[in-house]
């Protein structure tokens, strides 16, 4: 075909014409027939060479098939034992449960286990395999080993479904990055794995890490090879107890009043009492820990006073918001550093649910004028 290409390029137009209409001049020096025939003859050798580059990639795109072995090693399928794909490695860990410290310094692993021979592989179906093969026509494949989770700070470490746990896993299979090329891959039960788990971030309560953890890839065609899960759901149990607020959105609807009953600046009147709600979980035996919760002001953050700006929306002036801990005003604030208020729960193991009774009030600022108000409090809850 390149000689045939050859063969007709003296023929051919300059490049220019393919985009538009020839000059009438040339036209009529070449003859319109003759322009045809070369921008024809020009078109189907253009569209000859796109066929041909395309035709080995069409065939290289060809799917992998899974199968089972009797022997670990990497060799050609078995075409009798097809099944399948793609493969599960199920892990089985020397405990299911994953005790942490949640006080421990961000960064810090956790815990650690080896897995070492005794993982089972399954097939699409759940059907148990002596060992997993994947074969492909192509004679260099390679693969993709990746975690599932988001990656983290911290090199390797990946994001689980437990809040503030990273997983990490060292050992066959899981290489990061792309895999060594090869012509089949093998998923054997018999390889040692090091899994280790760090806190990444605040840990309020336990949880489970349960379905995909990890997946293989083959580079060429994107197919899944395997992937990687516990058998069982790994359950991750802080030694302390931990808590998480379980009234992330509290409104609290003070009384309307007359503005003739604030007769002085300081003057406070209409407490109403609410309460933040706590769940908490976990912890060994006779342990305990200490939660601290802090306010600060959301539409003026640097507030250190314990009086509540007004939210833009108001319409009432000379008037502001007091949160009072028993019967003393809390100091608003950006950090758990003084003068913040800080309350303070000391926290037992068996306590599910622990309440912060609080209430609210108007307090006078100056001239008042009649109005709506509206104040707002975030609060953030720390441990030691």
């Amino acid at each position: 075909m390149r000689a045939d290409y050859t063969k007709q390029r003296p023929e051919l137009l300059p490049p220019m014409r393919l985009h538009g209409s020839a000059p009438s001049h040339h036209i009529a020096r070449h003859g319109a027939g003759r322009v045809r025939k070369s921008l024809m003859s020009r078109f189907f050798a253009a569209l000859s060479l796109l066929i041909a580059f395309a035709l080995p990639t069409a065939a290289f795109a060809v799917p992998c098939k899974y199968y089972e072995q009797s022997q670990q090693g990497r060799f050609p399928g078995d075409p009798t034992q097809e099944r399948p794909g793609p493969f599960t490695l199920l892990l089985s860990p020397p405990s299911s449960l994953v005790k942490v410290n949640p006080l421990a310094p961000v960064g810090t692993v956790l815990a650690q286990q080896t897995i070492a021979g005794n993982s089972t592989i399954v097939d699409q179906n759940g059907v148990p395999a002596r060992y997993g093969v994947i074969q492909c026509d192509s004679s260099i494949i390679g693969a993709w080993y990746d975690m599932l989770g988001q990656p983290t700070a911290y090199p390797h470490v990946y994001q689980t479904s437990v809040p503030g746990i990273g997983i990490e896993i060292v050992g066959w299979p899981l290489v990061w990055g792309p895999g060594v090329p090869q012509t089949s891959d093998d998923i054997a039960t018999n390889e040692t794995l090091y899994i280790k788990y760090y806190k990444i971030g605040p840990i309020e309560q336990g949880g489970s890490i349960a379905g995909d953890i990890a997946a293989a890839t083959i580079m060429y065609n994107k197919q899944p090879s395997f992937s990687i899960r516990f058998k069982d759901p790994l359950i991750i149990v802080p030694t302390i107890p931990t808590c998480s607020v379980s009234t992330p959105d509290v409104q609290v609807s003070l009384d309307s009043d007359a503005v003739a009953s604030f007769t002085s600046v300081g003057m406070t009147r209409d407490e109403k009492d609410f309460k933040v709600s706590l769940a908490c979980s976990g912890g060994d035996p006779s342990t305990s820990t200490n939660v601290h919760m802090f306010l600060s002001d959301q539409t003026t953050p640097s507030n250190q006073t314990n009086i509540l700006t007004l939210d833009p929306s108001s319409t009432a002036t000379g008037v502001g918001v007091q949160i009072l801990n028993g019967s003393t005003p809390i100091v608003f604030g950006p950090t758990s550093t003084a003068p913040t208020t800080d309350i303070t729960r000391n926290i037992v193991v068996n306590t599910p649910t622990v309440d912060i009774p609080l209430k609210a009030r108007y307090v006078r600022t100056g001239n008042m004028t009649a109005g709506s108000v509206t104040a707002i409090a975030t609060f953030t809850t720390t441990y030691n």
